[in-house]
């Protein structure tokens, strides 16, 4: 199933050096510019924790994915991605990713009921 590169923060660092980070260490790739698209959040397991995720764009210096973690990179068009295994969540996070405005939340509760809430 695909997934989207991502990681968590660690001591110190901005969500933005974060991204940068994790997309090199996730495929090699070095970023240099970062943009905050959203939020998503979500409580699927009440005696959990519940998740921050800062959903990023990053503009690649180049677009040359190395196999990094036991994990193969690739890319897809925009046509192709909705025919491919997926976790559920990105069906609708990658439209709005896609759509390129920035200030959503996406909240969600468990894998079925969502709710997106526009901060302008």
């Amino acid at each position: 199933m695909y997934n989207l590169v991502g990681g968590k923060i660690e001591e110190g660092e901005t969500s933005e050096q974060a991204a940068l980070r994790e997309l090199s260490e996730e495929t090699g790739m070095k970023g240099y510019e970062v943009r905050q698209l959203g939020v998503m959040t979500n409580n699927w397991n009440p005696e959990d924790m519940n998740w921050l995720i800062d959903v990023m764009e990053v503009k690649c210096i180049e677009k040359v994915a190395l196999q990094t973690e036991g994990e193969k990179p690739d890319w897809f068009s925009n046509h192709r991605w909705p025919l491919l295994p997926i976790i559920p969540n990105l069906r609708v996070i990658i439209p709005l990713c896609q759509s390129g405005l920035a200030g959503w939340t996406f909240v969600e509760d468990n894998i079925y009921r969502y709710e997106i809430i526009w901060n302008p």
